[in-house]
């Protein structure tokens, strides 16, 4: 029997200062931490530190990272965004640049009203890619897309994040 995909459970997000993007993460885009934050090392973060042998760092005792899982509102079935620091190794690297390179590209949050969503993070110093942009003449994805809007921002290590929704009448 196959297996049954039922959702999205978290997402990871790597960032250079737990506290910073912790501090960012709640004040600027409304979100409550579920769970943490916390700090693993040794055997159990095995699977975490993935490629910590090339950064001269044993993967099955000496990685150690700190974290925590945040969402919003209280469903338990919601999607949760996982803020990981590396502390050893540390972390390395930048984000993507663009948003037409090969892996997890953006971050789609959706939004009742596409506009206010823009206008409160700016007025937060929220740093935008472009203001919101209908989506139309998508070949396929009509009913998906019909009358929705979207812009893309950055996070303090400059993770791209999407604001998805309606562009409500004014």
């Amino acid at each position: 029997m196959p297996a049954e995909f039922q959702r999205i459970f978290h997402v990871n997000v790597c960032v250079r200062d737990l506290d910073r993007s912790l501090k960012w993460y709640q004040e600027v885009l409304g979100m409550k931490i579920v769970e943490g934050p916390f700090a693993g090392e040794g055997p159990e973060q095995r699977g975490i530190g993935l490629g910590a042998e090339a950064a001269g760092v044993d993967s099955e005792t000496e990685v150690k990272i700190r974290g925590a899982f945040l969402r919003w509102g209280d469903d338990e079935r919601e999607a949760m965004i996982d803020l990981l620091e590396f502390v050893n190794p540390p972390p390395t690297g930048r984000p993507y640049e663009t948003l037409h390179n090969v892996g997890i590209a953006r971050i789609a949050l959706g939004v009742k009203d596409i506009d206010e969503a823009y206008r409160d993070l700016m007025s937060k110093g929220v740093e935008f890619i472009t203001p919101p942009v209908s989506v139309s003449n998508v070949e396929g994805a009509n009913d998906l897309l019909a009358g929705i809007s979207y812009c893309c921002f950055y996070d303090p290590d400059r993770t791209i994040l999407e604001l998805y929704g309606e562009t409500k009448a004014k």
